[in-house]
C-alpha cells in the first residue's frame, strides 16, 4: 500500500504543468483543424499532416492515461477506507456528471444539426438559386453584346452612307464626326492595322479607353466577323472591319455597371466554389466528423482531468480538516491544518479552525488552570471548615441545611445526618429577629445572639446570616454560628472583676472624706466642743459625698441595664436637627452651627439610643469650650452611598492623641468629675448599630467626633 502511495506522489501533476499541457493540446488541434479544411493551401506535403495527427493521437493517449491514473487512485482510497475518499469520489461524479450530460446533448445537437446543414447546402432550393443567378449573369451580358453588335453594325452603315453621300475620300477619314453620345456608347474609335486611331469619338475626350487589337484579333476581323470582348473590369469592347474603307477597322466601347459586375463576378466564384465543394462533400464531412470527434474526446478528457483535479482541491482540505478535528478531539492541539494562499471560502475556513484550536488550547489551558486553583481553594476550604471553630452552614432559599462543618455538631450536639434537609429555624427557634427581617426583605445586619437549650444546658450563640447572591437574585444563605458561653461567662467574670475593683476604688474615695468627717464629729463630741456651724459642714461633706456614690452607682446601673435596641427605619436627619436646635437654643453663649444639606436620611436605627449617643456628645463638646472667648460647635452631615456620616466639632483645646486609643474604655475619664462610662456607652450603642464611632484632634484646635451608620 505504501508503494500505491509513493507511486501517487511521483505522478502528482503540478497545476502549471497540467494548463501548459492543455494549452499544446489545444494548440495541436487547432491547427489539425485548419489544415484538414478542404481547400486549404497551408500545407504542400501531406506527411506533415499525418506527423501532427500522430501527435494529436500521442496527446489524446497522454489524457487517457491521465484519466485512468485519477481512476486507479480512487481506488486506492477505497483500499485505504478513508471516509475522505467517499466525499472525493462524490466530488469527481459530479464534475463527470456535469461534463458528460453537456457534452453528449452538444455532440447529438451538432451531429443532428451538421447533418441537416449538409444536405442544405447541397439542397435542390440552393442549387437552383445558385444556377438562376447564373442565368441572369449570362442573360445580362448577352444583351449587353447583341447591342454591341447591332451598335457596330449600325454605326458601319452610318459611316458608309456618309462616305457616299460626301464622296469622303479614304485620306479624310479623320473628318468623319462620330458622335458616341447618339449611340449611348462610351467610346467610337476608327484605327488601321497598325493600331493608330484615325478618328474618335470618347466620353473622356481622348483615346485613353483605345484597346490595340491584336493580329488574331485583326484576323477574325479580316474574316467580316465581329469581335466582342471584355478588356476592363466595367467596359465591353466590339471590332469591325469597315469593308469599304482599304485599312480601317472599327472599335466601340460600351459601359457596364459596376456594382451589377461585382454581383456576376462573385456569382460566378460562387458557382465555382459550390461546385467545388459539391464534388467533395464526402470528403469535407470526413474532414469535419474526424475533427469533431477528435475536439470533442480532447475537450471531454481534459473537462475530466480538471474535474479530477477540482475534486482534489475541494476534498484534500476538508480531509485534513477531518483529520485535524479528530485528533483535536483526543486532545492533540498541534494538529492544525496547513493553509492555502487562496482568498476563497475554503481558505477562510482553514485559518479560522486553526485560529479557534488556538483559542480552544487557550481557554483548555485557563480552565484547567481554573480548575487546580478552584480544586485547591476546595482544599483549602475544607481544612479551614474542618480546623474552624465557628461552626459554618449553608442553607437554600427554603432555609433548608445543605452542608455544614465539623464545628456544627459539635455547638449542638447533633449529627450530620440529624441536621442535613431540616429548616434552620426549626431547629434553632430562638431566632426569631433574623427571620423576621428576612421575612421583611431587611438583610442589613443579619445577626443575633441567641439561647440554645441543650438537654437542661444553655449555650450562647451568636449567629450570623450573610446572603449567596447569583445575578443580583438571593440563592441561598452562609451561617454562622459562635459559641459565646465560656466567652461570655469569662467575660462577665472579669467584667465584675473589674467592676468591683473600680467600684471599689471609686466608693474609696468619698469614703475617706466621710470617714475623716465621722471621726471629726465624734472627737467634738468627745472634746464637748460643740460648733453648729462645724456640723454642719461636716454633714455637708458627708452628704455630698453620700451623693457622688449615688451618681456613681446610677451610672453603673445605666450602663449595665441599657435596653436592647429597637432598630427601624426612622430619619437620621431629624434626631440630628432635633439635637441641634435643643443645645443651641439653650446655650445663647456658644456658636452652634450645622451644615445638612439633606431634607431626609432614612436608615435603620433605635432613635431613643441615638438621641442619648448624640446629647453625651454635644455635652462633652460644650464642657469642652464653655469656659472660652469664642466658643463654636459644629455639626457635618454627609452621604455617600450607602453610609452617613456625623462630625461634632468643637473648637476647645482637643483631645491629646495619646489618650485616642484609650477614651472609650469603661471608667477612663478625663474629667475631674467624670464616671468613665459615657463614651463607653456610646461606643457600645454605635457597634450594636453595625456603626463606628471614632475622636481626633483638629489640626487648629478642638477635637472631632465621627459617627458612621449604614443607610
Amino acid at each position: 500500500m505504501n508503494k500505491l502511495f509513493d507511486i501517487k506522489k511521483y505522478f502528482k501533476i503540478k497545476n502549471i504543468s497540467l494548463y501548459f499541457f492543455v494549452i499544446l493540446i489545444l494548440t495541436s488541434f487547432t491547427l489539425t483543424y485548419i489544415l484538414l479544411i478542404p481547400g486549404s493551401n497551408l500545407v504542400k506535403d501531406n506527411s506533415n499532416i499525418i506527423k501532427l495527427l500522430i501527435l494529436d493521437i500521442v496527446l489524446v493517449i497522454t489524457l487517457i492515461s491521465l484519466v485512468i491514473r485519477q481512476i486507479v487512485l480512487i481506488f486506492i482510497r477505497r483500499k485505504k477506507n478513508l471516509n475522505v475518499s467517499k466525499l472525493y469520489i462524490k466530488f469527481i461524479n459530479l464534475f463527470i456528471i456535469l461534463t458528460l450530460v453537456p457534452t453528449i446533448g452538444v455532440v447529438i445537437v451538432s451531429g443532428l444539426f451538421y447533418n441537416l446543414e449538409i444536405k442544405t447546402w447541397f439542397g435542390p432550393a440552393v442549387k437552383t438559386t445558385i444556377l438562376n443567378s447564373n442565368v441572369v449573369a449570362n442573360d445580362y451580358l448577352k444583351l449587353k453584346t447583341e447591342n454591341l453588335e447591332v451598335n457596330i453594325e449600325a454605326i458601319s452603315r452610318d459611316i458608309f452612307n456618309l462616305v457616299n453621300v460626301t464622296k469622303l475620300q479614304e485620306n479624310r477619314i479623320n473628318m468623319i464626326n462620330l458622335n458616341h453620345e447618339k449611340k449611348k456608347l462610351t467610346d467610337i474609335f476608327i484605327f488601321n492595322s497598325a493600331n493608330d486611331v484615325l478618328s474618335f469619338s470618347s466620353i473622356k475626350k481622348s483615346s485613353q479607353n483605345f484597346f490595340p487589337a491584336s493580329k488574331e484579333i485583326l484576323k477574325i476581323l479580316d474574316s467580316g466577323k465581329i469581335y466582342i470582348t471584355q478588356k476592363d473590369k466595367n467596359i465591353l469592347s466590339a471590332y469591325y472591319k469597315l469593308n469599304f474603307f482599304e485599312d480601317s477597322y472599327l472599335l466601340i466601347n460600351d459601359d457596364i455597371n459596376k456594382i451589377i459586375y461585382n454581383h456576376l463576378f462573385e456569382t460566378a466564384k460562387a458557382i465555382t466554389a459550390y461546385n467545388n465543394l459539391e464534388k467533395n462533400t464526402s470528403n469535407f464531412q470526413i474532414s469535419f466528423s474526424m475533427i469533431y470527434v477528435l475536439f470533442s474526446v480532447c475537450l471531454l478528457l481534459i473537462a475530466i482531468l480538471i474535474g479530477f483535479m477540482m475534486a482534489n482541491k475541494l476534498s484534500t482540505p476538508i480531509t485534513n480538516l477531518i483529520k485535524s478535528s479528530e485528533k483535536v478531539s483526543k486532545g492533540d492541539f498541534d494538529a492544525k491544518i496547513t493553509e492555502i494562499n487562496d482568498s476563497d471560502e475554503i481558505s477562510l475556513l482553514l485559518k479560522s479552525f486553526n485560529k479557534m484550536i488556538s483559542e480552544i488550547e487557550i481557554s483548555q489551558k485557563q480552565l484547567i488552570d481554573k480548575n487546580i486553583e478552584i480544586e485547591n481553594r476546595r482544599l483549602f476550604t475544607e481544612a479551614v471548615l474542618r480546623t474552624l471553630s465557628t461552626g459554618v452552614i449553608a442553607l437554600d432559599i427554603n432555609f433548608s441545611i445543605k452542608l455544614i462543618n465539623n464545628s456544627v455538631s459539635k455547638i449542638i450536639n447533633k449529627s450530620e445526618d440529624d441536621l442535613i434537609g431540616n429548616n434552620f429555624f426549626d431547629i434553632f427557634q430562638n431566632s426569631i429577629n433574623i427571620k423576621k427581617n428576612i421575612d421583611k426583605k431587611i438583610y442589613k445586619n443579619l445577626s443575633e445572639q441567641i439561647e440554645f437549650n441543650l438537654k437542661n444546658n444553655t449555650r450562647n450563640l451568636f449567629i450570623k446570616f450573610s446572603l449567596e447572591k447569583n445575578d443580583n437574585e438571593i440563592v441561598g444563605y452562609v451561617v454562622t454560628i459562635d459559641d459565646l458561653t465560656s466567652l461570655i461567662l469569662a467575660e462577665k467574670h472579669a467584667a465584675w472583676s473589674d467592676i468591683a475593683r473600680k467600684i471599689a476604688h471609686e466608693i474609696k474615695n468619698p469614703l475617706t472624706p466621710i470617714k475623716l468627717s465621722a471621726e471629726r464629729i465624734e472627737k467634738k463630741i468627745k472634746d464637748n466642743d460643740i460648733n453648729k456651724e462645724n456640723f454642719i459642714s461636716l454633714a455637708g461633706t458627708i452628704s455630698k459625698q453620700v451623693d457622688d456614690i449615688g451618681k456613681l452607682i446610677d451610672e453603673f446601673s445605666s450602663f449595665a441595664r441599657l435596653p436592647q435596641a429597637e432598630i427601624k427605619k426612622d430619619d437620621f436627619s431629624e434626631a440630628v436637627n432635633e439635637c441641634f436646635k435643643l443645645y443651641s437654643s439653650s446655650y445663647s453663649k456658644i456658636n452652634f452651627s450645622i451644615d445638612n444639606k439633606y431634607n431626609e436620611i432614612l436608615c435603620f436605627f433605635d432613635k431613643f439610643q441615638i438621641s442619648l449617643v448624640l446629647n453625651n456628645i454635644t455635652k462633652n463638646a460644650i464642657e469642652a469650650v464653655e469656659n472660652l472667648k469664642n466658643p463654636s460647635i459644629s455639626f457635618l452631615v454627609i452621604k455617600n452611598d450607602n453610609i452617613v456620616n456625623l462630625d461634632i466639632i468643637d473648637n476647645g483645646i482637643g483631645i491629646d492623641k495619646k489618650l485616642i486609643n484609650k477614651i472609650f474604655e469603661p471608667y477612663y475619664t478625663t474629667k475631674d468629675k467624670g464616671t468613665g462610662l459615657g463614651l463607653s456607652i456610646c461606643k457600645k450603642i454605635i457597634e450594636e448599630h453595625g456603626g463606628e464611632i471614632s475622636i481626633k484632634k483638629n489640626k487648629s484646635t478642638g477635637s472631632t467626633v465621627s459617627i458612621k451608620l449604614l443607610i
